[in-house]
């Protein structure tokens, strides 16, 4: 998984971050993201605002919790 990709979040994450909470990751359980970045832990930031309706509100998620559906095309290129 790389930035840039296509993720489809496949179940809420167990392990909850303070900043969001369980319902923001509810919702998104089903929709398609694309990953944004990783933080330190190697998780998963991908914006959810499209989903939430805050503009540009972020998540951070275990990889385990996703599934990629589109590799990046610059990534698929040098590949």
């Amino acid at each position: 998984m790389t930035v840039g990709d296509r993720v489809r979040v496949v179940r809420v994450s167990p392990h909850l971050r303070a900043e969001n909470t369980e319902s923001v990751y509810e919702k998104c359980v089903g929709h398609t993201f694309t990953v944004d970045g990783f933080d330190g832990d190697g998780w998963v930031e991908i914006d959810v605002g499209s989903i939430s309706g805050r503009a540009f509100e972020m998540i951070v998620i275990e990889p385990e919790c996703l599934e990629v559906v589109e590799r990046s095309l610059t990534m698929s290129a040098t590949r």
